[in-house]
């Protein structure tokens, strides 16, 4: 695993997931975020650790596929994440209570608007225990312009549990899960990562 720091008023990283690591996708034990701290678990070792961003490997489909899942939008329509394959697409788990991800939804709305032509898809998936009724005014209110879902107890057992929120996966353009972003991300730091895998 290589780490990306991201520096801001709290720590924020992004985990490359090497793929040469024999690692199951299930994100159970994966991510624990602690205020100055990121452990990484994985089958019971702890890996930690920082150093500078490297390239990701020459083959993207060697990296672990993203579990499909299929959630219905706010306005009705159903998203399946196995239709956007050929894109590079940004999953954000996120709630409408959590501060760093109000942040972020700006930067994202942003970037989906820059970038959407491009191939690449934002789709933010909640985890409001209330659900609609909190997310559905609160989107309106954002004027979020990309997919907003709520999740259900089967994408939670795909992609869960989230011991930080927000907590983001990029996926590549074979639907391959490249890099987990534990913590708020900001335009800077993403653009040129989605760049990067919109041009590969």
């Amino acid at each position: 695993i290589r780490f990306i720091p991201f520096r801001w008023s709290r720590p924020v990283y992004l985990i490359y997931l090497h793929p040469e690591l024999n690692l199951s996708f299930d994100m159970r034990s994966l991510i624990s975020v602690r205020p100055l701290i990121l452990f990484v678990t994985i089958f019971g070792l702890l890996s930690c650790g920082q150093s500078e961003a490297q390239e990701s490997p020459k083959d993207p489909s060697s990296f672990k596929d993203a579990p499909n899942f299929s959630l219905e939008t706010r306005d009705g329509n159903t998203f399946t994440l196995q239709d956007h394959e050929g894109k590079v697409v940004v999953l954000n788990i996120w709630a409408t209570w959590c501060g760093p991800c109000r942040e972020e939804i700006p930067d994202f709305i942003e970037l989906y608007d820059q970038m959407k032509d491009e191939g690449v898809m934002f789709a933010g998936v909640s985890v409001d225990e209330n659900g609609w009724s909190d997310v559905r005014p609160y989107a309106q209110k954002m004027e979020i312009n990309y997919p907003i879902m709520v999740a259900d107890g089967s994408f939670s057992r795909k992609y869960g549990p989230f011991r930080s929120i927000p907590t983001t996966f990029i996926i590549n353009k074979l639907g391959k899960v490249e890099y987990v972003g534990a913590g708020m991300l900001t335009k800077e730091k993403l653009k040129p990562i989605l760049k990067k895998l919109a041009n590969r």
